[in-house]
């Protein structure tokens, strides 16, 4: 497990934030030359077919990675939560046994408290883990689509 900064993934969101707003950018091209293409003369060409051709096949290719991506990631995240799931429930037997069997009621109110601190950085941890991740899972969900519409974009404005 990697050991990461409380906000280690703001820049991620921002990197993401700026995709998406390229896409959206880079979309808006491609359907607007598409468009001027499909009502004019040059849609017949050879290029003009070859692009109107391409356009259901390149969508499908990126999506389904897009979905690829999405699933790898997903399986990592739940992957993760059940290995922070089972440590917790190590860590709580643990504890309970340390209560059951303490000498004095002073000692089983110091096990409780010394097990809900380590619940609470464990908690923050897995939290801050967990939009890491999640993070991480929507740029590589949103990868695959981004660089097939930027491409076509540039491709387009020649």
């Amino acid at each position: 497990m990697s050991k990461s900064k409380p906000h280690d993934h703001i820049a991620g969101m921002a990197d993401l934030a700026r995709k998406h707003g390229e896409l959206a950018q880079a979309s808006s091209e491609v359907i607007t030359r598409r468009l001027e293409l499909a009502v004019s003369p040059n849609v017949l060409t050879a290029d003009g077919q070859a692009e109107m051709a391409r356009m259901v096949p390149e969508k499908a290719h990126a999506f389904a990675r897009s979905g690829s991506e999405t699933v790898f990631h997903l399986n990592a995240m739940l992957l993760r939560a059940g290995s922070d799931w089972l440590r917790e429930t190590t860590f709580a037997a643990q504890a309970t046994t340390q209560m059951l069997t303490a000498a004095t009621p002073a000692a089983a109110l110091q096990a409780q408290q010394d097990y809900l601190a380590g619940l609470t950085q464990r908690m923050t941890a897995s939290g801050n883990a967990l939009v890491a991740a999640s993070t991480a899972l929507q740029a590589a969900a949103l990868a695959p689509v981004h660089r097939t519409a930027t491409s076509n974009a540039r491709r387009l404005k020649r």
